[in-house]
């Protein structure tokens, strides 16, 4: 697969790893689609550990990323092709909706960073 300048080809798509996110969610979504792309989805495992091996070798421990999945129901996140996330992949206390309580969704994204030892996180 051939990939634009800057961007790195993975089995059947073309990725653009970025400096990290310093933009929320809906903005890094919003460039992914001024490029014709999207946030990555990892529910296929072989995706999810290319991505930790690009991370891990190459970016800072505080570097976290915007992954395709939301949820407008606390604890209940789904890939954007439908595909629940299974809780075991969020680490530690999460996904904890650390801003707000069940009732109030304040944390509605998913990021995932080395400084979680890449176990997914809900974020606002």
């Amino acid at each position: 697969m051939k990939c634009e300048l800057n961007w790195q080809a993975y089995k059947d798509g073309c990725y653009l790893m970025g400096e990290g996110y310093t933009v929320d969610w809906y903005y890094a979504k919003s460039i992914c689609g001024f490029y014709n792309s999207t946030l990555p989805s990892l529910e296929k495992y072989e995706t999810f550990e290319y991505f930790v091996a690009q991370y891990r070798d190459h970016y800072s421990d505080r570097r976290a990323f915007w992954l395709n999945a939301r949820t407008d129901v606390p604890k209940q996140f789904k890939w954007y092709n439908g595909i629940l996330i299974g809780m075991y992949a969020f680490g530690g206390r999460n996904p904890d909706n650390d801003k707000g309580n069940d009732d109030q969704l304040s944390e509605g994204c998913i990021a995932m960073s080395k400084l979680d030892d890449f176990k997914l996180n809900d974020a606002p």
